[in-house]
């Protein structure tokens, strides 16, 4: 069993964290640590890649290298069939980013979105924390990643 805490990572907080140095590759930085399992989903990984294609074409296909090489655990998509077990927990688009964080026993989600979240009943149904940027460098500031 991993004993490492998991930490999900939203597609927002990934493309401010690619997109300039900042809280979100602080944040980054401190938790690709061996203390912490960074996951993200499927989902995620195609939409960082689709928005970096987007906005910033001539770093995409540098960006997609280094996530496909980066120490985060990518974790499959839950089926459409599992959708309706957590209706009214999230938006709909974060519907699948969030069973796929529930699924894979995450701790904690980091998003920008707060407010797309259900976040005390995702807490006492899962026991799966769903934290602000802010609060996420709060809970792991203790973390400087050149000692680990």
């Amino acid at each position: 069993m991993d004993k490492k805490t998991k930490v999900f990572i939203d597609t927002n907080i990934w493309f401010s964290a690619l997109y300039k140095k900042g809280p979100a590759s602080i944040l980054l930085e401190k938790l690709l640590s061996k203390k912490y399992t960074v996951v993200i989903s499927e989902l995620v990984l195609e939409e960082i890649i689709r928005t970096l294609e987007e906005k910033l074409p001539d770093r995409a296909e540098l960006v997609k290298q280094f996530l496909l090489s980066y120490p985060i655990t990518i974790v499959k998509n839950p089926l459409v069939t599992e959708m309706p077990n957590y209706q009214k927990l999230a938006e709909g688009k974060d519907m699948p980013i969030l069973v796929a964080a529930i699924n894979y026993q995450c701790h904690c989600f980091v998003t920008g979105n707060l407010k797309d979240f259900k976040i005390k009943e995702i807490k006492k149904r899962f026991s799966l924390k769903i934290i602000s940027l802010k609060e996420a460098l709060g809970i792991f500031k203790e973390i400087d990643p050149k000692k680990t």
